[in-house]
């Protein structure tokens, strides 16, 4: 099943119907805002009241429960994209902060005497080998 309202095309939330238009699910909020801004609504001649007449639908309630993450919706939403995009590099930037955190404390903690000493033994070997290539 299509889990995306029938007015905004956005995910479903708190779905409804309306009494007299069949086979169409919307979210509570995009049919009260639709009434609130005069909109038409397709299948529906008069508006009056009509906040009070919705119906939850306890069938979409049940399938957006156990879709919680779905993103299957027929228009793409790029304001969650952008926002999921942003979360992601979020998460590398701490990432790398952390381990640039963690490589500080190794060098300080003692782990630069380590370093030092593989240093100069890279240096010693790559004099010797011009040496050797005499």
């Amino acid at each position: 099943k299509d889990l995306t309202c029938a007015l905004s095309h956005a995910r479903l939330v708190d779905p409804v119907r309306i009494p007299g238009v069949d086979g169409k699910v919307f979210s509570r909020a995009s049919v009260e805002a639709a009434v609130d801004e005069g909109k038409d609504i397709e299948g529906v001649e008069d508006t009056a009241g009509l906040k009070e007449r919705l119906v939850a639908d306890p069938e979409y309630q049940r399938l957006l429960a156990s879709n919680p993450s779905s993103l299957s919706c027929d228009v793409w939403d790029e304001g969650a994209a952008n926002a999921a995009a942003k979360a992601k590099r979020l998460g590398r930037i701490a990432a790398a902060q952390q381990a640039a955190a963690a490589a500080a404390a190794a060098a300080a903690g003692g782990g630069g005497a380590e370093g030092a000493g593989a240093s100069e033994g890279g240096e010693a070997a790559a004099a010797a080998a011009p040496a050797e290539a005499a």
